[in-house]
């Protein structure tokens, strides 16, 4: 019996040193697919998201560097200056989603204007809940879409007809027209 359990425990060891190497490969190799696709995913995303990863690191003062989307998915994932990322808008603020979703629709307008005439954009106070420094980085941009596009900006708030003047005053004087009612 000695001699049974020593072969026994023999074929076991064997059975585990096999089972160890193919998932030491399986890892390997799901790691490699990670990696590439996340390479992919980092460098091909196409015009439409690196225009919206650009606003976005404007709106966002820097602090998002990229909006991708996952492969396979339907969603949308952002990364932090440090490059960690979030699904989106799921794990954003309601400022910061609502950053995401301008900077998605900017991207949009860049896009379709390529292809065609540029069109008048209207936004209905897209700041409310942008903090002020967020809020200024915006005005910058949406003065810089104004210089491609009639932007018509509706607000009853004073702050964002200043940040906005601000904001066209510092980009070289942009003539703007403010009409109040």
């Amino acid at each position: 019996p000695a001699a049974e359990i020593q072969f026994e425990i023999s074929q076991s060891t064997e059975e585990i040193e096999e089972a160890a190497g193919r998932w030491a490969v399986s890892v390997i190799a799901q790691k490699m697919l990670t990696d590439a696709r996340e390479k992919y995913q980092r460098e091909k995303q196409g015009p439409l998201l690196e225009s919206a990863s650009r606003y976005f690191k404007q709106f966002t003062k820097d602090r998002y560097s990229r909006v991708e989307s996952v492969m396979g998915e339907e969603r949308l994932r952002i990364v932090d200056s440090f490059d960690k990322s979030k699904d989106a808008p799921n794990m954003l603020s309601r400022g910061t989603g609502e950053q995401l979703f301008l900077a998605m629709r900017f991207a949009l307008i860049d896009e379709y204007s390529r292809k065609s005439e540029p069109m008048p954009v209207i936004l209905d106070d897209v700041m409310v809940n942008f903090d002020p420094e967020r809020a200024q980085a915006t005005c910058e941009g949406i003065v810089d879409l104004s210089t491609r596009h009639q932007v018509i900006l509706l607000t009853c708030n004073p702050e964002t007809v200043k940040r906005l003047q601000g904001a066209s005053n510092q980009l070289g004087g942009i003539d703007s027209t403010i009409i109040e009612l």
